[in-house]
């Protein structure tokens, strides 16, 4: 955590030189309250994001495909950006390690996604919730990640909150050495909801900041998301249309993201 309290530490100003819509990718820093991820108050939260490192001349990047293309990092911070990315990586090859795991408690094939995440749409966002003090603040609003998985480091601080099966919520308390695993929004679409949507929050109880690191396992941009034989039959057919990966996270984001509801050209 301590290289994001680094990067937030910084000016606004210097923050900003990197902001998220500037790049096409949807990859940079993006300021309080410019991410609504529940319909009744903006996020009070700041995010730094990164992905898959591929160059400018990656056809992909070229052609526009959102979540593709170089990172953007902040200047004269040393050693931010390579420890920062190296944890992208191990944090790629777990959810790889995840995703076969997942495979064989469907009952499918152990390398059945191997091929739907080698260019994968995975994000790391560095978050920082301001300290604040009276009633709890909403940091982040309920709502279910896009992609297939999430793996989350969080602070001591608390704050995140899941809600079970009787609609209630829960406490997700931070356990040292651990990281939280939520079901999103891709793997719930190939299960049949076998596998659901996690569904989570964050109030910041605290009158301390809050520092968290959501790493989100995507598959694919092209890959096309439809319900799994083994998880659908004539009692329950699936529940959702077939959909490619990237048209839904690019839907999710377009509706949640005010940089690219007031900007044209933000990616496909």
């Amino acid at each position: 955590m301590g290289r994001g309290k680094a990067f937030f530490a910084l000016p606004l100003e210097r923050k900003n030189e990197i902001h998220i819509s500037k790049l096409p990718n949807h990859r940079g820093y993006l300021g309080i309250g410019e991410e609504t991820l529940d319909a009744y108050a903006a996020d009070s939260k700041e995010v730094f994001k990164i992905g898959l490192e591929l160059p400018a001349d990656d056809p992909d990047f070229i052609n526009g495909i959102i979540m593709y293309g170089p990172n953007t990092w902040p200047r004269d911070l040393p050693g931010f950006r390579e420890t920062i990315y190296s944890y992208y990586q191990e944090m790629s090859a777990l959810s790889k390690e995840l995703f076969r795991l997942f495979a064989l408690a469907i009952g499918i094939d152990e390398h059945f996604f191997d091929d739907k995440i080698d260019k994968p749409m995975a994000q790391l966002n560095l978050i920082r919730y301001p300290a604040h003090e009276g009633e709890p603040r909403v940091g982040i609003g309920a709502h279910s990640d896009y992609e297939c998985l999430t793996l989350l480091a969080q602070d001591n601080n608390g704050g995140l909150e899941a809600r079970n099966a009787a609609g209630d919520w829960i406490a997700v308390p931070p356990i040292e050495g651990t990281f939280v695993v939520n079901i999103g929004d891709m793997m719930a679409r190939w299960t049949n909801d076998r596998f659901a949507s996690t569904i989570h929050r964050v109030y910041n109880r605290s009158s301390n900041e809050r520092y968290s690191m959501p790493f989100f396992c995507g598959c694919n941009y092209h890959t096309l998301v439809s319900c799994l034989p083994h998880c659908s039959s004539s009692d329950n057919p699936p529940h959702y249309p077939d959909t490619f990966a990237g048209e839904h996270l690019v839907g999710r984001l377009d509706a949640t993201n005010a940089h690219r509801q007031n900007t044209s050209g933000a990616g496909v």
